[in-house]
């Protein structure tokens, strides 16, 4: 399987919040970070090491946002 872009991936976990109804339906960028991050973590885990997408992650430290992953492409949400 073709690596796929992590906003393309990103799009679709939003898209996929989105179908839901309520509260359950919000997804905050902090939430998309670690979606991401634990996305990457399974697809490595269980295709032998090959990853979902190229994008690296850091070790974000934010005050005002919470501290948690973040992809380079995603960290301006």
């Amino acid at each position: 399987m073709a690596k796929m872009e992590a906003r393309n991936i990103a799009n679709a976990f939003i898209e996929r919040a989105s179908q839901d109804q309520g509260e359950r339906g919000v997804i905050t960028p902090l939430k998309l970070q670690k979606v991401l991050y634990y996305a990457q973590g399974w697809y490595l885990a269980f295709n032998n090491g090959n990853p979902l997408f190229d994008d690296k992650a850091y070790a974000w430290q934010c005050p005002f946002r919470g501290d948690g992953p973040s992809t380079s492409v995603l960290m301006l949400i």
